[in-house]
């Protein structure tokens, strides 16, 4: 209460429904109230609580300045339940970040390295990706996994006994640096098993692009919205492990022109500060 009597503008910033709702409650011409939303808002996987402040916000959507989505499908599928909007009301925002590649930073690794990032689990195409990684040669690639997996997919991994897998579970996120340096393939194994899946914004593809690693992923429709060049990488039906062998073959042959490339394209397009000035000019902060 005392910041809204003592600025000229106020924003209040929050992807939290309740505070929002609160926000909507104290709206005046000097706050500006900007909602952003990490993970979709399905209203039948919502609490009763947060149902009934989700269609208060979209009841009096008009006082929101800007609703903020990391993904196209989701931006849309908020879209359709509101009552009313105008376009400048709605942006989208990938989970996206500023890193700045290492020059002179030299590879420790021989093998061409193929490299997941983050949990695995049931909702992942892991069967069908380890049946394709078998098919490939052990003395020329290597498959990471960075990040905790399931029980169930590490006696997978137990069983098969290939060298060539190598896993590191939970690290910090500081310590991502040195893999990404040394990643030549990066892989999404998101399964299109629900709308938050089906709809992925993942901040590490985000990730692997700023390094200028090519990502192989299915074809879902939050990755397909996003991988407009080559150089990005290749979408398939990752439940055919040939398509995934033959992919990943393809990806090999990108030597380090498309890595740059990709790089550019990053920084253009999908860099972090290209989306801040956008926001700035539509709240017209200076």
């Amino acid at each position: 209460f005392k910041n809204i009597f003592s600025y000229e503008t106020i924003y209040i910033y929050s992807c939290e429904l309740y505070v929002i709702y609160i926000a909507i409650m104290l709206k005046s011409k000097k706050i500006k109230i900007i909602y952003h939303q990490f993970e979709m808002m399905i209203p039948n996987e919502l609490n009763k609580i947060d149902r009934w402040l989700l269609q208060e916000i979209i009841r009096k959507f008009k006082k929101v300045d800007l609703a903020i989505f990391p993904e196209q499908n989701g931006m849309i599928y908020f879209r359709e339940m509101l009552l009313t909007h105008n376009s400048n009301q709605l942006f989208i925002l990938p989970n996206t970040n500023n890193n700045v590649l290492i020059d002179d930073y030299s590879r420790q690794n021989q093998k061409i390295r193929v490299t997941h990032i983050g949990s695995v689990g049931s909702n992942h195409h892991f069967q069908d990706y380890l049946k394709a990684l078998k098919k490939l040669p052990k003395d020329r690639f290597e498959f990471w996994f960075v990040g905790m997996l399931n029980s169930d997919i590490q006696d997978m991994i137990l069983e098969e006994d290939l060298e060539n897998i190598i896993t590191t579970g939970q690290i910090q996120h500081s310590a991502l640096t040195e893999i990404y340096l040394n990643t030549d393939i990066g892989v999404i194994l998101y399964k299109d098993t629900c709308l938050h899946n089906r709809f992925c914004a993942p901040n590490k593809l985000y990730e692997f692009w700023s390094y200028g690693i090519p990502v192989l992923g299915d074809i879902l429709p939050g990755l397909k919205s996003v991988f407009k060049y080559k150089e990005q990488g290749i979408l398939i039906d990752m439940q055919q492990p040939d398509e995934i062998v033959d992919a990943i073959t393809k990806l090999e042959a990108f030597d380090k022109d498309f890595r740059d490339e990709n790089i550019k394209i990053f920084n253009s397009t999908y860099r972090l500060d290209v989306y801040l000035g956008k926001i700035n000019n539509i709240l017209n902060i200076t």
